[in-house]
């Protein structure tokens, strides 16, 4: 029941902001302006590593409702974990572009369930990365560190992904 209320929760938290924030930016449309990401999450903490292994599974969506020259307003739902060790981390970013090369920063919630107990608590990210195409439909490869500021940071760690944009 716990999950089922979760993700209703996530629905509704990125559904409305992002319906509202495509209005806002003159995008009627909510099939542009989509990337989509997966690979590996290397956690920080070993006895995060002990539970759940090395390398999690990654993913996550992000959706672009403010765009100017070099730089956009993202949101964006990731999921990274394994077992019962995860986050999904619901941020408000920052990302830039200049030559191929991928930059930003965001913030916002994490529903997350850590070596002891499930929490919601504050969701940050830093991502550096590359165009590998770029074009309209641009792939790319991201590093990026995700992390909350809760479980003593047994949730906290760096992921590369591999991405695609539409």
């Amino acid at each position: 029941m716990k999950k089922i209320v979760s993700l209703l929760a996530c629905a509704i938290v990125v559904g409305v902001p992002t319906a509202a924030l495509a209005q806002f930016s003159g995008d009627t449309e909510l099939s542009k302006n989509w990337e989509l990401r997966v690979g590996g999450f290397v956690p920080e903490k070993k006895v995060s590593r002990s539970l759940g292994g090395d390398v999690w599974l990654a993913i996550g969506a992000e959706h672009t409702f403010y765009q100017a020259d070099r730089w956009s307003g993202t949101v964006s739902v990731d999921y990274y974990g394994e077992e019962d060790i995860y986050s999904v981390p619901i941020c408000l970013n920052a990302r830039g572009k200049s030559q191929g090369l991928r930059y930003g920063a965001g913030f916002g919630l994490s529903l997350g369930h850590d070596v002891q107990k499930g929490m919601t608590a504050l969701a940050y990210n830093v991502s550096v990365g590359y165009e590998v195409k770029p074009g309209p439909n641009p792939i790319f490869v991201d590093l990026r560190y995700l992390g909350t500021n809760a479980s003593r940071s047994e949730l906290n760690g760096f992921s590369l992904v591999v991405g695609y944009g539409f």
